[in-house]
């Protein structure tokens, strides 16, 4: 075990975590922060096109026959992602995943035996899917920058565009043993992941880590984006600071309102589902210090214990105890 200096040890950190947590071990992982602002479709959308937009980011998924969804792809992409930050990379880029059974890898997502298919279901989506993002910034830049074009005094505004088209799998390879012989364990074999260099390199540039032993154990796939949209914002936050999120804003963002002739019902129906999801997530994250405003606002997001620092560089696998 290797420790960086000032760094506590296993015990002293213990001490000052709940009871409930003092005996779990914990995991880290990374997810996208793209897919933290605009994630993946909570259900099937049966679709093979996928798009959202929130704050000047927009994502759109395309995949064959459909394009990953849900809990489970939440957690396969979590996975991908934390092998994309902190493995070798190969001569062309890529990252290489190999798994010499299938259990090997549910084992690394901690997720029951029992779902194997599901799982796979999800890494098929993602091997055939791709993601292009488009992100425009608007900022006051000063004149005298840019002397070619003005030899005005003072600032104008200028909006920044930004876009990439963006494959997750570069190859996909597993075998199924289909002899009554052969234990269900060990039925998958030679599970082979090869992330595409562009995916690699996306990660490795734009990747929030998440404590993913919480990750795993909220169920809700609308849980699991507020989890780590709270530790990404709460990260960015000083000792002291706090943030006011408007409930439109939330909803906007998580659960957007599609009904439009019946929208003030409906956003107050999605806010009152995200903050049941918000108490869920105390109950895994109780140091997350998120309050409810009065007369039903929104909610404040004060700064927090940060169980992974933005700035921390000792991250690990999945299969890896935080150190």
């Amino acid at each position: 075990m290797v420790y960086n200096k000032g760094m506590k040890t296993e015990e002293e950190k213990k001490e000052n975590l709940p009871e409930k947590r003092k005996k779990e071990i914990q995991y880290r992982s990374y997810l996208p922060s793209a897919f933290i602002m605009a994630s993946l479709p909570l259900r099937d959308v049966k679709s093979s096109v996928f798009e959202r937009k929130y704050n000047g980011i927009s994502m759109m998924i395309t995949g064959s026959p459909k394009v990953p969804y849900g809990s489970y792809g939440r957690l396969v992409l979590s996975l991908l992602t934390t092998h994309a930050v902190v493995d070798d990379r190969r001569e062309n880029g890529s990252v290489l995943i190999s798994y010499e059974y299938e259990k090997d890898f549910l084992t690394e997502l901690k997720a029951p035996k029992t779902r194997g298919a599901e799982f796979r279901e999800q890494l098929d989506f993602f091997s055939s899917s791709s993601f292009i993002f488009q992100a425009k910034v608007k900022r006051r830049i000063q004149k005298s920058l840019f002397e070619d074009f003005t030899g005005e005094e003072g600032d104008f505004e200028v909006t920044m565009f930004k876009s990439g088209n963006i494959p997750f799998i570069r190859t996909l390879q597993y075998m199924r043993i289909e002899d009554e012989n052969v234990s269900p364990g060990k039925a998958g074999r030679s599970f082979t992941i090869e992330l595409s260099s562009d995916f690699v390199q996306f990660c490795k540039d734009h990747s929030v880590p998440i404590d993913y032993t919480i990750y795993s154990k909220i169920k809700n796939a609308t849980g699991k984006d507020l989890y780590a949209w709270f530790v990404y914002r709460n990260n960015s936050l000083q000792d002291g600071e706090e943030i006011f999120i408007p409930k439109e804003t939330l909803v906007g963002q998580f659960m957007p309102v599609k009904n439009e002739a019946n929208y003030a019902a409906q956003l107050n129906t999605n806010y009152q589902y995200l903050l049941e999801r918000i108490e869920e997530i105390k109950e895994y994250y109780p140091e997350l210090d998120v309050r409810k405003v009065k007369e039903g606002l929104g909610i404040r997001l004060i700064k927090s214990p940060a169980l992974i620092k933005s700035d921390d560089r000792r991250y690990m696998l999945i299969t890896s105890q935080i150190q």
